[in-house]
Protein backbone atom coordinates (compact mmCIF):
# COMPACT_ATOMS: atom_id res chain seq x y z
CA UNK A 1 0.00 0.00 0.00
CA UNK A 2 1.28 3.47 -0.87
CA UNK A 3 -0.03 6.68 0.65
CA UNK A 4 1.05 10.14 -0.45
CA UNK A 5 0.43 13.51 1.11
CA UNK A 6 -2.70 15.49 0.27
CA UNK A 7 -2.43 17.87 -2.68
CA UNK A 8 -2.78 21.00 -0.53
CA UNK A 9 0.45 20.22 1.32
CA UNK A 10 2.30 20.04 -2.00
CA UNK A 11 1.49 23.73 -2.46
CA UNK A 12 3.48 24.49 0.69
CA UNK A 13 6.45 22.47 -0.49
CA UNK A 14 5.74 19.65 1.97
CA UNK A 15 5.65 16.08 0.83
CA UNK A 16 5.49 12.60 2.16
CA UNK A 17 5.61 9.02 1.06
CA UNK A 18 4.38 6.14 3.21
CA UNK A 19 4.46 2.47 2.32
CA UNK A 20 3.05 -0.49 4.20
CA UNK A 21 4.02 -4.05 3.50
CA UNK A 22 3.78 -7.16 5.69
CA UNK A 23 3.00 -5.10 8.79
CA UNK A 24 5.94 -2.71 8.32
CA UNK A 25 5.29 0.96 7.66
CA UNK A 26 8.00 3.16 6.19
CA UNK A 27 7.67 6.89 5.83
CA UNK A 28 9.68 9.76 4.43
CA UNK A 29 8.50 13.32 4.94
CA UNK A 30 9.94 16.71 3.92
CA UNK A 31 8.65 19.86 5.59
CA UNK A 32 9.67 23.12 3.87
CA UNK A 33 10.66 25.89 6.25
CA UNK A 34 9.20 29.19 5.09
CA UNK A 35 11.03 32.45 4.51
CA UNK A 36 12.40 33.83 7.76
CA UNK A 37 11.82 30.48 9.47
CA UNK A 38 14.48 28.86 11.62
CA UNK A 39 15.02 25.22 10.62
CA UNK A 40 17.02 24.52 13.78
CA UNK A 41 14.17 25.79 15.97
CA UNK A 42 11.66 23.65 14.05
CA UNK A 43 13.91 20.60 14.41
CA UNK A 44 14.25 21.17 18.16
CA UNK A 45 10.49 21.64 18.57
CA UNK A 46 9.79 18.39 16.71
CA UNK A 47 12.39 16.54 18.76
CA UNK A 48 11.00 17.95 22.00
CA UNK A 49 7.53 16.75 20.99
CA UNK A 50 8.78 13.19 20.51
CA UNK A 51 10.77 13.32 23.73
CA UNK A 52 7.60 14.28 25.62
CA UNK A 53 5.80 11.40 23.86
CA UNK A 54 8.28 8.98 25.50
CA UNK A 55 10.48 8.38 22.44
CA UNK A 56 14.00 7.44 23.61
CA UNK A 57 16.92 9.24 21.96
CA UNK A 58 19.01 6.55 20.27
CA UNK A 59 21.33 8.74 18.20
CA UNK A 60 22.35 12.38 17.90
CA UNK A 61 25.06 12.34 15.23
CA UNK A 62 25.83 14.63 12.30
CA UNK A 63 22.69 16.68 12.89
CA UNK A 64 20.35 13.67 12.78
CA UNK A 65 18.15 13.13 15.84
CA UNK A 66 16.88 9.54 15.97
CA UNK A 67 14.36 8.25 18.50
CA UNK A 68 12.68 4.95 19.35
CA UNK A 69 9.32 4.27 20.99
CA UNK A 70 8.83 0.82 22.42
CA UNK A 71 5.26 -0.45 22.63
CA UNK A 72 3.28 -0.08 25.83
CA UNK A 73 1.10 -3.19 26.15
CA UNK A 74 -1.75 -3.91 25.99
CA UNK A 75 -2.79 -1.01 23.73
CA UNK A 76 0.39 -0.58 21.70
CA UNK A 77 2.11 -3.40 19.86
CA UNK A 78 4.40 -1.65 17.35
CA UNK A 79 7.90 -0.34 17.90
CA UNK A 80 8.44 3.01 16.16
CA UNK A 81 11.66 4.61 14.95
CA UNK A 82 11.79 8.24 13.82
CA UNK A 83 14.65 10.48 12.79
CA UNK A 84 14.59 14.15 11.91
CA UNK A 85 17.24 16.36 10.33
CA UNK A 86 17.69 19.53 8.30
CA UNK A 87 18.69 19.59 4.65
CA UNK A 88 18.51 22.50 2.20
CA UNK A 89 15.71 24.41 3.97
CA UNK A 90 13.67 21.31 4.81
CA UNK A 91 13.19 19.27 7.94
CA UNK A 92 13.17 15.61 6.91
CA UNK A 93 11.49 12.81 8.84
CA UNK A 94 12.39 9.17 8.28
CA UNK A 95 10.25 6.61 10.10
CA UNK A 96 9.45 2.94 10.38
CA UNK A 97 7.19 1.02 12.69
CA UNK A 98 6.12 -2.57 13.09
CA UNK A 99 5.16 -5.23 15.61
CA UNK A 100 8.48 -6.86 14.64
CA UNK A 101 10.92 -4.58 16.46
CA UNK A 102 14.07 -6.08 14.94
CA UNK A 103 12.71 -5.70 11.41
CA UNK A 104 11.54 -2.14 12.08
CA UNK A 105 15.00 -1.22 13.37
CA UNK A 106 16.86 -2.82 10.46
CA UNK A 107 14.58 -1.16 7.91
CA UNK A 108 14.90 2.16 9.74
CA UNK A 109 18.71 2.06 9.68
CA UNK A 110 18.69 1.16 5.98
CA UNK A 111 16.18 3.86 5.02
CA UNK A 112 17.93 6.51 7.10
CA UNK A 113 21.30 5.66 5.53
CA UNK A 114 19.82 5.97 2.04
CA UNK A 115 18.11 9.26 2.80
CA UNK A 116 21.11 10.91 4.44
CA UNK A 117 23.30 9.80 1.53
CA UNK A 118 20.92 11.24 -1.05
CA UNK A 119 19.92 14.31 1.01
CA UNK A 120 22.79 14.95 3.44
CA UNK A 121 22.13 16.78 6.70
CA UNK A 122 23.11 20.45 6.77
CA UNK A 123 23.75 22.73 9.69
Amino acid sequence: MLVTCPDESADRGDGGLVTEEDGLRRGIWAFKIGPGGDPAAVLQAIDQYYQQAQYELISDQNGVLARKKSPTPPNETATAFRAHYITDGYVVRVETYSDDSANAEAEFQDLLAKMTEEFPPSS
